[in-house]
């Protein structure tokens, strides 16, 4: 997995310049109604768009699904639910953060906490090459050969991956990556983007290029890229709409999916980190869209020794915020 990440060095580069734009108009633009005729947030409808709801101002939050007591005891009870399974060793900690979309309610759990993004990096990839292609539409006409020559990372959780000694499209290759997590597709996707373009990036953001594969972040942060792309307001409608529904497609359905109701679509990223130490335990997580009646905003990151048990409690914890703010 080292190994695999210090291939990535242009993919991390990507990320960071991402992080700062999810930052600053994801994770601080106040969310509120989809249609306030009296100041409040004013959204652009159009039934064409299924996944997005872009933004054009932001107001108060006075239609928001669930009210101030619910979001409390809503907290309380996953509080009390990661506590519980810190006290029988099924997990040695989790972060939850959940917004609505078109309303104000949020709440955060363990926010603080630092873990490693892995696979979840392949959402600012992803965005990163959409807006290069918005800047020069023969991006998406670019065609890179695959020759099954990148050394696999170790998973837990597997898809199918690229055919060996075949040529794929741009727009393939962010299939494979959103819906498959695949690393190879990821990899390739990082030669569509040439490195100044990045550095001048950098540069104009006064932004440092990280050198190492320490790179952390925690559930408020990454959040924001879920809340730029279904505000649009980084990428173009399309494109963000695009995005979205690539990964409404994404194979991992043990996480926030199997804690929903048959039916309900899901547009989000897992990421799984392992370290090939006993003494440290491993990470999943989970992040994403529901696409309940009021969609909502949950991103769980998790860390403990069995991939199958943070599974199964990023699920519950899904199902948790479900019974409150999906209905």
């Amino acid at each position: 997995m080292k190994k695999l990440f210090i291939q990535y060095r242009g993919y991390a580069l990507v990320t960071i310049l991402a992080l700062i734009v999810g930052t600053a108009f994801g994770v601080y633009i106040p969310v509120a109604s989809p249609l306030d005729p009296n100041g409040g947030a004013v959204y652009e409808h159009s039934s064409s768009y299924k996944f997005i709801n872009p933004l054009l101002s932001c107001g108060d939050d006075q239609f928001s699904h669930i009210q101030n007591g619910q979001v409390l005891n809503l907290q309380n009870e996953i509080n009390s639910y990661i506590k519980a399974q810190q006290a029988n060793n099924s997990i040695d900690t989790a972060s939850v953060y959940f917004r609505e979309l078109n309303g104000g309610q949020f709440l955060t759990i363990n926010s603080n906490l630092q873990f490693v993004p892995a696979s979840l990096l392949k959402v600012p990839l992803a965005m990163s090459v959409y807006q290069q292609a918005e800047l020069n539409p023969k991006v998406l006409a670019q065609r890179e050969f695959y020759q099954a020559a990148f050394a696999p990372a170790s998973e837990h959780f597997v898809a199918p991956t690229l055919a060996a000694s075949t040529t794929y499209s741009v727009p393939e290759l962010l299939t494979a990556m959103l819906t498959n997590s695949d690393n190879n597709a990821a990899l390739l996707l990082t030669h569509v983007i040439s490195a100044a373009a990045l550095d001048q990036s950098y540069s104009d953001l006064g932004v440092i290029v990280p050198q190492d594969e320490q790179y952390t972040t925690t559930v408020t942060t990454y959040a924001g890229f879920f809340r730029v792309l279904y505000n649009a307001t980084y990428l173009n409608h399309n494109d963000s709409e695009q995005l979205l529904n690539l990964l409404s497609q994404s194979k991992f359905q043990d996480g926030i999916v199997a804690g929903l109701p048959t039916g309900v679509t899901v547009a989000h990223k897992f990421g799984e980190r392992g370290f090939n130490d006993p003494a440290i335990p491993n990470q999943l997580h989970d992040c994403g869209i529901v696409y309940a009646r009021n969609p909502y905003l949950v991103c769980i990151m998790t860390q403990g020794d069995d991939y199958n048990t943070l599974a199964g409690v990023i699920a519950h914890i899904s199902k948790m915020v479900y019974a409150y703010a999906g209905p």
